[in-house]
């Protein structure tokens, strides 16, 4: 659930690709683009999250696995990940990935 305003709209899990932590908040960005603000720490999201779906990739994002389009080489031991509705790309170290 979400609260946006004086509403509470119900996002499902499996549509979610990327939540980001932005300050005190964090933002989920939908398959379809969509961003929907969370008032909860990143910390306490990933909690709620099934590990063998959601990843935490560095301190200030979690991606979906299923939501992954692509991932390339970005440089010696760095991924860079295309994620479904997500504009920008997401970076990692390749070790952290692969062991994580």
């Amino acid at each position: 659930m979400i609260k946006s305003n004086n509403q509470i709209r119900l996002l499902d899990v499996s549509d979610i690709s990327v939540i980001s932590a932005l300050g005190d908040f964090c933002i989920a960005t939908d398959i379809d683009g969509k961003t929907h603000p969370i008032s909860k720490s990143l910390k306490s999201i990933y909690q709620e999250l099934n590990p063998q779906h959601f990843f935490r990739i560095n301190r200030s994002e979690i991606i979906q696995l299923s939501a992954i389009v692509e991932i390339s080489h970005y440089s010696k031991n760095r991924l860079v990940i295309t994620m479904r509705g997500f504009k920008k790309k997401v970076h990692l170290r390749q070790h952290n990935f692969v062991n994580g």
